[in-house]
């Protein structure tokens, strides 16, 4: 049997010595760039440890190199190929996930909350397919023969999401000769354990959080309402004593101070504050993105939700969900 580590770490040295007293014959994928990347830094892939360059040079295990699988292309392949088929799978992944998503977007009030979890699932398609396309370039650079593989990923992900593209139908390569062990298997349970214990951890305190500052609320003043609303995109500009400024509307007859209001998009310097005081009209400072969502009824419904679809098995959907209600 073959066997192929994608990424060698030090408490590999222990199943590689093993593999070679039984003769198995041992490949190493060479480090390159292109292969997926969620984690580590993206453009420097580690160096082999120094023990598997003594057992190259030895001849003990052998390299599977850059040039022989084609690495250089894998990348880009893989970006094509999911944001080619993303608009077919969302459908079915959302299936799974219905009430939250819906959820979502009822709160936000606004159907294209939604494409935060298209935006998520396409990067991990992206993913998937540099997984799939570097074992089918193994599974054919190594030929006939059974292939054990220690992938650099999270082996259950990979399996969902096969599954996933099963169901809708979409192509990807088999690899009949490949298997990936069982201890690649483990460690993926309990990685997507770690991770929805992280992500329903941090969803249950922003909601402990928002039923605290939900409850310091100050008591609603009385609805003022304006005929007319100014965003600041650019105050370097619009502030300069140069330039026209925001109250270009103002005339004082048809349109009175009183009726416009201000809303800057971006910070701005105690200058431009003090600048933007002086203007004629009300101005309101937006409330900052994830600082200002507090509405404990909504986040509590949130955890329920969360708590109650896939429990355990929603990291990816919890942080899109979060996200979307502190950003958006």
């Amino acid at each position: 049997m073959n066997i192929v580590f994608e990424t060698v770490k030090k408490h590999h040295s222990y199943i590689i010595n093993q593999c070679l007293k039984r003769n198995n014959s041992v490949f190493i994928v060479e480090p390159f760039h292109t292969y997926h990347h969620r984690k580590g830094i993206r453009f420097f892939p580690p160096p082999l440890p120094g023990f598997v360059n003594k057992l190259i040079e030895r001849g003990k295990i052998n390299l599977l190199e850059v040039d022989q699988l084609n690495a250089k292309t894998i990348n880009n392949l893989a970006i094509d190929k999911a944001v080619d088929i993303i608009e077919s799978v969302f459908p079915f992944y959302r299936e799974q996930h219905d009430e939250l998503f819906q959820y979502v977007s009822d709160t936000l009030k606004s159907p294209v909350a939604e494409n935060i979890f298209k935006k998520d699932l396409c990067n991990r398609l992206a993913e998937f397919y540099s997984v799939n396309i570097l074992l089918h370039r193994i599974e054919k650079a190594l030929g006939s023969g059974q292939i054990l593989v220690y992938p650099n990923t999270n082996v259950r992900s990979y399996l969902y999401l096969k599954a996933l593209l099963s169901k809708s139908n979409q192509e990807f390569f088999e690899h009949p000769n490949i298997s990936f062990p069982g201890q690649k298997h483990i460690a993926g349970y309990f990685e997507n354990l770690k991770e929805n214990l992280i992500s329903l951890a941090k969803l249950s305190a922003q909601t402990i959080a928002s039923g605290f500052l939900w409850n310091l609320r100050p008591v609603s003043k009385e609805k003022k309402t304006y005929l007319y609303g100014i965003t600041l995109v650019s105050p370097t500009r619009e502030l300069a004593d140069n330039q026209r400024g925001p109250n270009f509307l103002i005339d004082n007859h048809k349109i009175l101070p009183k009726d416009v209001v201000y809303f800057p998009t971006t910070e701005l310097t105690d200058d431009q504050q003090k600048r933007l005081a002086q203007i004629p009209g009300e101005v309101i400072y937006l409330p900052k993105a994830g600082r200002c969502f507090s509405n404990f009824a909504e986040w509590g419904k949130l955890l329920r939700l969360a708590l109650k679809n896939n429990f355990l098995r929603n990291a990816e959907e919890i942080k899109g969900a979060c996200s979307a209600f502190l950003n958006y």
